[in-house]
């Protein structure tokens, strides 16, 4: 569907290749198939509040509007709603913002929770908001009750985790986010910031990427994506881990990555049909549970 897609997205990410500024910005852009399969995986509803922290050019915000208000058919009561009420989004970038903005109001509206700014707030270490501010902020967006939030962060420093943890603080419980990120991200802080985000969210699902997705971007990061429910992780729970080896695109001389054979339609029918009946497939997906031993791992 070309009416959905991302057109100021994609004219961004060719200005950040041409300039060079892509690396400088240490902006990493969602595929738009990994963005839609993204959505598809929050299993979004008619009156589900959807969140993205960090919006980018909008992208997962479009992508869920158009889904959402496919399903209030011709209902334009509640398609108004949906855009004016249903819709939020974080971003601190003044160009990245402009860029959501002018998506949003092309693809329908949708703009009046876009807020210009960071989505992180500041708290001590026990969670304790430690500004005016940011309790007003925070106390305004739980008012609107997210319960899907689809993000793609930051991968530098420590922004996967803090931005995976921050997004669970605004989700409502049973609040459902599904995000991509460096794989080792959990790993990589299993002795802190893991261990308190287990305690607020049960790790569902993780779907490991082939490193080519972002090639057209000129980067190779091993990213996975990871689905999380606002409920505490208990021992036994079990999570599907889904090894995507290959999504069926080819790098095509100047048109970047094409889905040249028509793969990804099949391909990603499968995996969606794997993870919501959260089945084992031999050579492609298990389920374990990952605390003690497999976090280690």
């Amino acid at each position: 569907n070309e009416e959905k897609q991302d057109i100021l997205g994609k004219a961004y990410k060719v200005f950040l290749s041409r300039s060079g500024r892509a690396e400088d910005k240490n902006i990493i852009l969602t595929p738009d198939h990994i963005k839609g399969l993204m959505v598809k995986l929050a299993r979004l509803s008619i009156d589900d509040v959807v969140i993205d922290t960090c919006t980018g050019s909008g992208g997962f915000l479009m992508e869920a509007m158009e889904m959402m208000t496919t399903l209030a058919k011709d209902d334009t009561e509640k398609i108004e709603h949906i855009q004016e009420h249903q819709l939020i989004g974080f971003e601190i970038d003044a160009v990245l913002f402009a860029l959501a903005c002018s998506n949003m109001f092309l693809h329908g509206d949708g703009r009046s929770n876009l807020l210009y700014r960071s989505s992180l707030l500041y708290s001590d270490k026990n969670g304790k908001l430690l500004n005016s501010k940011d309790i007003d902020l925070f106390n305004y967006i739980r008012g609107l009750k997210p319960n899907k939030c689809i993000i793609n962060p930051p991968y530098e420093n420590s922004n996967p985790i803090d931005f995976t943890l921050q997004a669970i603080q605004y989700l409502e419980t049973n609040g459902k986010l599904i995000i991509i990120m460096p794989t080792p991200t959990l790993t990589k802080h299993k002795d802190d910031k893991t261990k308190t985000l287990l305690e607020k969210a049960r790790l569902d699902f993780v779907i490991k990427m082939p490193l080519t997705i972002f090639s057209e971007q000129k980067r190779t990061v091993n990213t996975s994506i990871f689905g999380f429910t606002k409920t505490p992780h208990n021992i036994n729970d079990e999570v599907i881990f889904y090894n995507l080896k290959d999504d069926g695109y080819e790098s095509i001389q100047h048109k970047g990555r094409v889905d040249k054979n028509n793969l990804w339609n099949d391909i990603e029918n499968a995996l969606i049909n794997t993870i919501n009946n959260s089945y084992e497939v031999k050579g492609v997906c298990k389920k374990k549970r990952i605390f003690k031993k497999e976090l280690n791992e």
